[in-house]
């Protein structure tokens, strides 16, 4: 594996450097990126290469490096500055390969992260875990980090060991398999920023380095392409508002779906209780049919009757009317008693008066009797014992007197009560004899209107007899309507789910496709434009902008291996035999070992 790495290494290396003999130098800059895990330089060595030949003195490359360090044995440059001076003579055997560090940005800005089952995770602490791996790598490529300095085109290479990982996903790479390794592959050109993501299962994770190379994005396109492009783009905007219509269409369709069947179960509903009602009514009919002949029957003897009825009022009329002549005699009664009692009363107060009057002109001959009752005149004796008896006489008959007359006033009172409620009595009776005879002639036509009343109630008991008859046919009919609306939601349902999918179908459509197109080509179309204007532009050197001539420049970057153990370099041979021994080649793979 590492030998397979190294190889192919060797060949970009040597499909960068030209070998033919040119008429003028070429100049040639490889920049060689360690990045940690999350995709930041940590250290930056360049690798120049110069060919060709001239007719001045001395070629002369330009840069601010920390040291500089000739890859070509017995050949050294001049340094002044940040002038290295090399001998164009030397050329003329050999090219001239040398190295330097130094510490800049780079024009592009890498950003990787790591995710095992659905959590970010540091690179590192991937390292033998099991789980869902996800790694994602963000590529800037800012036009303009130092002024006029043209786009690159970036390329990434992934690594997978098919014994660690399994279900390897992606959707914006390409891979291949070479042995139990999937690489996978992304590439990213200058449309400003982009993600990349790959997915995988992994057991026991190890992960190799990550190889990303950048190169300038110099692309020339045809000036009718450009306008071929904006006819293209002018169709588009025509696809998308056509697309928004559509939308806009189908989510007011789901919306009228979704009222249809808002409708539908309120209909279900209805229907169910309606069902339910017709159900109850018939389960009742039997008792409101019975109801409605008994009610009929009453009135058939109503009628029949009603003549009878009409005889009886008239005849209770005219018993009424006698009872009313023959009150007023009563009443006339009943003023005469109240008249002759009061006169007896006046009577019996006179009486009482007199009696009164008796006794107190009695009371000084009584006086006297107590005072002979113990005379010794026998006959005084006796005198004076009848005039005391006399007065217990007097006594006792004016206390019957005044008895009397309060007895008689009772009655004389409970006599006018008497008068007063009969005078009620006889007015009752004059407006109840005035309410019979009202009744006699209102209730003539009863029979008749009792008649009609009964023919029409019999022909009501008729209908509601053929009322519940089709009411029995109609609700065989609602069971069937309700058995097939039962069905209409769920078809509505389906409906308005195939309608979610086809709204939410053309919502991706639009936001997905169409004006990820519409991007894509405004996209292009400016790129072309840009390109075309700046067809002239090339990334020329990465140290100096003054490395403009004849130049060309590109950058080799990886990551460290995510391993659970590194492996141990051979230690047998002493290092400084071992570095005498490294050839040229072995010196440029030494690059990233750093």
């Amino acid at each position: 594996m590492k030998k397979l790495k190294n190889l192919i290494i060797l060949i970009l290396i040597f499909s960068l450097f030209p070998f033919s003999a040119y008429a003028e130098i070429i100049r040639n800059e490889t920049v060689y990126v360690n990045l940690d895990h999350e995709g930041r330089p940590v250290n930056i060595t360049v690798v120049n290469h110069l060919s060709g030949t001239s007719e001045e003195d001395y070629y002369i490359d330009y840069g601010h490096y920390e040291n500089i360090k000739s890859l070509v044995e017995n050949i050294e440059p001049v340094i002044e500055g940040n002038q290295i001076k090399w001998p164009t003579a030397l050329l003329k055997e050999k090219d001239i390969y040398y190295e330097g560090t130094l510490t800049k940005d780079l024009p592009i800005n890498i950003d990787i992260r790591y995710f095992l089952d659905g959590k970010e995770v540091k690179g590192q602490e991937l390292v033998g875990q099991t789980g869902k791996m996800a790694l994602k790598i963000l590529i800037q490529n800012p036009k303009g980090k130092e002024e006029n300095q043209p786009p690159l085109t970036t390329q990434i290479q992934i690594p997978l060991h098919l014994d660690v990982f399994s279900n390897i996903h992606t959707d914006d790479g390409v891979t291949s398999v070479i042995g139990k390794t999937m690489t996978v592959v992304f590439n990213h050109f200058s449309f400003g920023e982009q993600e990349f993501e790959v997915e995988a299962d992994g057991k026991n994770i190890e992960l190799d380095p990550i190889l990303i190379s950048s190169t300038s994005a110099k692309i020339s396109f045809p000036n009718e392409l450009e306008k071929d492009l904006q006819g293209l783009s002018s169709g588009i905007n025509q696809m998308t508002d056509a697309g928004e219509k559509l939308q806009k269409g189908s989510t007011q369709l789901l919306h009228g779906n979704q009222l249809l069947q808002e409708g539908i179960e309120a209909l279900n509903a209805g229907i169910g209780k309606l069902f339910s009602g017709i159900t109850t009514l018939l389960s009742k009919s039997k008792i409101l049919s019975k109801g409605f002949e008994e009610f009929n029957t009453g009135l058939k003897q109503l009628k029949d009757h009603s003549i009878q009825f009409i005889d009886t009022i008239h005849v209770l009329g005219i018993g009424i009317n006698q009872i009313v002549g023959k009150s007023d005699a009563i009443q006339e009664g009943f003023d005469g008693l109240n008249h002759g009692l009061k006169e007896v009363n006046k009577g019996v107060y006179g009486v009482n008066k007199g009696l009164e009057e008796i006794n107190h002109q009695h009371e000084s001959l009584m006086t006297l009797a107590k005072s002979l009752s113990q005379n010794d005149d026998p006959k005084v004796r006796a005198l004076a014992q009848g005039v005391l008896q006399e007065g217990t006489a007097l006594a006792t008959l004016t206390q019957i007197s005044q008895q009397s007359s309060t007895g008689l006033n009772t009655i004389v009172q409970n006599t006018q009560d008497l008068s007063t409620g009969y005078q009620q009595y006889h007015k009752g009776l004059e407006n109840f004899a005035q309410g019979i005879n009202q009744l006699n002639e209102q209730i003539k036509p009863l029979p008749e209107e009792v008649n009609k009343m009964y023919q029409a109630h019999a022909r009501l008991t008729s209908g509601l007899h053929d009322f519940f008859e089709g009411l029995n046919s109609v609700n065989n009919g609602f069971l069937t309507m309700n058995d097939q609306i039962n069905i209409l939601p769920n078809e509505i349902t389906k409906l308005t789910k195939g309608q979610e999918e086809i709204t939410t179908g053309i919502k991706d459509l639009n936001e997905k496709g169409i004006k990820k197109v519409k991007e894509a080509s405004s996209l292009f179309s400016n790129l072309i434009g840009a390109q075309n204007k700046s067809s002239e532009e090339k990334y020329t050197s990465f140290v100096d902008n003054k490395n403009n001539k004849n130049s060309s420049c590109q950058f080799v970057m990886k990551t460290p291996a995510i391993r659970l153990q590194e492996q141990k370099e051979n230690t047998s041979v002493d290092s400084k035999t071992k570095q005498e021994k490294k050839t040229f080649l072995d010196r440029l793979l030494d690059l990233f070992k750093k």
